[in-house]
C-alpha cells in the first residue's frame, strides 16, 4: 500500500515537470545541475501563478541584491528567478526521498514469513538464522524471535556431498604437482569446500614429510619416499576416511643450485683431510669446471660517481643561489653609496659644473682610484659610453635609473631629466633636499642593520649564559 502512494504521488509530479520543460516558459533562465534545469520550468510556472494569485512582490534588500545581480531584470523576473531556483532544489530533494521511499518498500519488504505461519529454513552450510516477528493475538501485540537451524542433508544429498567433497580434494590435492607418484612442489590441503557442509581434517603420517600447511620437508632426503595421508570427512556423527598415497621426492635444484652444492660438498672433504696442516686448499675443479679465487676489495668508484652526480647537479642551484645572494648585496652596495653619490653631485653642480661635465667628472675620478668596486659608479660609466656613442642624455639618465632598480636612483635621474627638458632653475635646491633625505634614510638603514645584527648576537649570548650556569653548578655540587 505505501509504495502504491509514493508511486500515485512522484509518477504525476514527474509528468508535469517533464510537460513544462518542454514548453520552456522560464525564458531560459534555468542554468546549472541537469536537475535543476529540468525542474526549473515547472517551478517557474508555479511561483508565476502564485505570484498573480496572492499578488506578491520583493522588495527591499534581498531585492537590492539582486538587482544588482542581474542588471535589467524586472521586479517580476526577480521574483520568479529567485523562488523557482530555491524549489527547483526542493523539488530535487523530494523526489530523491520520494525514489528512496519506493526503493525501501521494495527493498525492505522480507520473505521470511510465508503464507504468515512459515518460516523459510536457511539452506544445508548457510548456518543458523535469528528472525523476528509481531505477533499480534487480538488483545497485544509482542515481538517475538525464533532460532531456526539450517537444514540438514537428506541420505542421498549426503552421499552426493560426499562424492563431490573427494572428487573435489583429489582434485586440489597435487597442487602444482603433476602428480602424487612424484611430489616435489606443496600439496593443497583443503579445511572444507565451498556450497557442503562437510568438515575436513588430515592426518599427515609419522614420517613428518607433508606440513600442516601442505608444505614439503624434502631437504633431508636423498632418495624419494612413500607416505600415506588421511583426509577426515565429517557430518554430524558420521565420518568417511579417504587415504591418499604418494610419493616425495628430494628438493629440486637448478644447475647453479647443484653446482655450488658439490662445491661445499668437495669443501668440506678438503677442509677435513687438511686439519693436521698450515694451510687448507680450496677446491681447484668441480663438475669439470676450473675455480679461480680472490679477495674482496673495498670499492669506492660507485660512491664517488655517486656524490660526483649529486654535486653537477646541484651546481645548478647554488649558482642561482649565489646570484640572488649577489643581487641582494649589489642593491645593499647601491642603497648605501646613494648618499655619498648624491652630495658629491650636488657639490660638483654647486661648483659650476653642468649635469655632464659633473657626470664625466664622478666616472673619470672612480676610474682613477684603486679599490672595491662601486655598481653605481659602474652604471655610470656605462651611461657616459652611451652618450659618447651618441645617445641623448635625457635617455641615458633614464636607463640608468632603470638599471638601478631603486626608486631613489630613479627620482634622481627624474629630477635631472626635468631640468635637461624644462630648464629648471631650482635644481640646485632640489638635490639639496634629495641629499637631506639621502642621509636621513641612511640613519634609517643603520639602525635597522643594527637591529639585525643584535638579533643575531642572541643565540651566541645565550650560548655563553648556558655555560656561565654549567660552570657555577659544576662548581656547587663539587664543594658539596
Amino acid at each position: 500500500m505505501k509504495i502504491i502512494c509514493v508511486i500515485c504521488i512522484l509518477m504525476p509530479s514527474l509528468a508535469y515537470f517533464l510537460w513544462a520543460y518542454i514548453r520552456r516558459e522560464d525564458g531560459g533562465q534555468a542554468r546549472g545541475n541537469l536537475l535543476v534545469r529540468f525542474y526549473m520550468p515547472g517551478i517557474w510556472l508555479l511561483v508565476k501563478k502564485v505570484r498573480r494569485a496572492f499578488h506578491l512582490k520583493m522588495k527591499g534588500e534581498r531585492y537590492e541584491q539582486l538587482r544588482r545581480m542581474h542588471v535589467g531584470m524586472e521586479e517580476s523576473e526577480l521574483f520568479c528567478l529567485y523562488y523557482s531556483k530555491m524549489g527547483s532544489v526542493m523539488a530535487v530533494i523530494l523526489t530523491a526521498g520520494l525514489i528512496a521511499l519506493a526503493g525501501s518498500c521494495v527493498i525492505g519488504k522480507s520473505e521470511d514469513l510465508i503464507k504468515s505461519y512459515y518460516v523459510k529454513r536457511g539452506d544445508v552450510a548457510q548456518g543458523d538464522r535469528s528472525l523476528s516477528f509481531q505477533a499480534d493475538n487480538g488483545k497485544e501485540e509482542r515481538e517475538v524471535t525464533v532460532k531456526i537451524p539450517e537444514r540438514k542433508y537428506t541420505r542421498e544429498e549426503r552421499e552426493k556431498a560426499f562424492a563431490k567433497v573427494k572428487r573435489e580434494i583429489k582434485k586440489a590435492l597435487p597442487g602444482e604437482n603433476a602428480s602424487l607418484d612424484k611430489v616435489t612442489k606443496p600439496l593443497v590441503l583443503m579445511q572444507n569446500v565451498p556450497g557442503t557442509a562437510i568438515e575436513i581434517t588430515w592426518e599427515l603420517g609419522q614420517e613428518g614429510l607433508v606440513g600442516e600447511d601442505g608444505s614439503l620437508e624434502n631437504d633431508g632426503i636423498a632418495e624419494p619416499m612413500q607416505q600415506e595421508i588421511t583426509a577426515v570427512l565429517t557430518y554430524g556423527e558420521e565420518e568417511r576416511r579417504m587415504v591418499q598415497a604418494l610419493t616425495v621426492y628430494p628438493r629440486e635444484q637448478s644447475l647453479s643450485q647443484a653446482f655450488w652444492a658439490s662445491w661445499q660438498k668437495l669443501w668440506n672433504e678438503l677442509e677435513e683431510s687438511s686439519r693436521t696442516e698450515a694451510y687448507a686448499m680450496l677446491p681447484r675443479e668441480v663438475a669439470g669446471n676450473l675455480l679461480t679465487y680472490h679477495e674482496n676489495q673495498s670499492s669506492f668508484f660507485g660512491y664517488i660517481l655517486a656524490v660526483m652526480i649529486c654535486l653537477i647537479l646541484l651546481v645548478p642551484l647554488w649558482y642561482q643561489a649565489k646570484s640572488r645572494e649577489e643581487n641582494q648585496k649589489r642593491l645593499g652596495q647601491l642603497r648605501e653609496d646613494y648618499p655619498e653619490f648624491v652630495e658629491h653631485f650636488v657639490l660638483l653642480i654647486g661648483a659650476g659644473l653642468t649635469v655632464r661635465g659633473t657626470w664625466e667628472r664622478i666616472v673619470r675620478d672612480y676610474e682613477k682610484r684603486q679599490g672595491t668596486r662601486h655598481y653605481v659608479y659602474e652604471e655610470m660609466a656605462l651611461s657616459l659610453r652611451e652618450m659618447d656613442c651618441g645617445m641623448s642624455e635625457a635617455r641615458a639618465y633614464e636607463l640608468f635609473g632603470k638599471r638601478t632598480g631603486l626608486l631613489s636612483y630613479m627620482k634622481f635621474c627624474t629630477l635631472i631629466v626635468q631640468n635637461l627638458r624644462k630648464g629648471s632653475e631650482d635644481l640646485l635646491r632640489l638635490l639639496d633636499f634629495e641629499v637631506a633625505d639621502a642621509f636621513h634614510q641612511r640613519k634609517e638603514d643603520a639602525k635597522e642593520l643594527g637591529e639585525k645584527a643584535g638579533t643575531k648576537l642572541l643565540l651566541p649570548m645565550a650560548v655563553m649564559l648556558a655555560l656561565v650556569f654549567a660552570m657555577i653548578l659544576y662548581a656547587a655540587f663539587q664543594s658539596m
